[in-house]
Formats: structure tokens, sequence, C-alpha cells
């Protein structure tokens, strides 16, 4: 069996960003959330729910597979005041195909204060995307069929059952 986690570096940009409008689309049904053409600058957006020009949500993907760093965050940063100058979004929220170190953490928590006047951001990480992957069959086959999970066999070993 592969690691979701290993699996989940292993997209590419694109489809991490697919990946992410599918979870989001089945956590969110009646949102109608869209997928923004980025080719020529999404100006911040990668996925939407509401009008642009009235405080949409705002999903920022990205994907980074060796961790976020400074270089990564400063990409973040700028992702952040593109949508905001442009969008003006009641909430802003960064999806990750990783999870977050201390510092990492701490960044963004700082992040969050320094806008918190301006919009609610929230954080999607690479272990929530996972635990997401594991209640969502046609998804994860999708994108990771070589990923076999058996939900009724993973809860009984977590439970200490089997």
């Amino acid at each position: 069996m592969h690691s979701l986690t290993q699996l989940l570096r292993n997209l590419s940009h694109n489809d991490f960003e697919a990946l992410c409008f599918h979870l989001l689309k089945e956590r969110y049904p009646n949102a109608n959330i869209t997928k923004m053409e980025g080719r020529g600058g999404d100006k911040g957006v990668d996925l939407f729910a509401g009008r642009l020009s009235d405080g949409p949500w705002i999903w920022q993907c990205k994907h980074f597979p060796n961790g976020v760093k400074r270089p990564q965050r400063r990409q973040i940063e700028k992702s952040l005041a593109a949508a905001l100058r442009n969008y003006r979004p009641k909430r802003w929220i960064l999806c990750l195909s990783v999870n977050l170190d201390p510092n990492g953490r701490d960044w963004f928590e700082k992040l969050q204060r320094k806008h918190q006047r301006e919009v609610e951001m929230n954080l999607i990480l690479g272990s929530d995307i996972e635990h997401a992957l594991m209640y969502h069959q046609a998804i994860r086959e999708k994108f990771f069929p070589e990923a076999h999970i058996n939900v009724r066999e993973l809860k009984a070993l977590l439970a200490g059952t089997g």
C-alpha cells in the first residue's frame, strides 16, 4: 500500500488543485464552488464560492511537496495580497499539500493576526486532505488508484480492536 502522504506529494500542481476542488465540492455541496482558470494569472484565486464582486470565499491551493519555507511563504503572501486587493474575500482558505512545521504554523498565525480585520483566514493541510480521502472513495481512486484503504479495518486498528 502506498502512503497517501507520499502520493499527495507526488501530484502535479494542477492535479492537487483539482483534488481540492473535488473534495470541497463534496464538503460544501450547495456552495457552488468554482475553479478559476489561472493560465493568465488567477489574481490570488484558485477556487471560490459566491460572487467575486460580493466578498467571496476563496481557496488558494499551494502544492509544495518539500514543505513551506521562506520562498513558499512569500508566494503565499503574494497570493493573499492579490486576493485581498482584487476581491475583498469574506474568507480566505489556504490549501496545502503538506503539513506545517512549528515555524510554519507560527508564520501562518502571525499572518492571520495581521489580516484579521480584513478577512477570516483558515488552513487545510495535507493531513486534512488525507483524512477526507478516507471517506471519499471515488475521489481517492480517481487521483490515487494505487492507494487502497479499507476504512473498516483502519477504524478497527485505531480503536485497538483489529
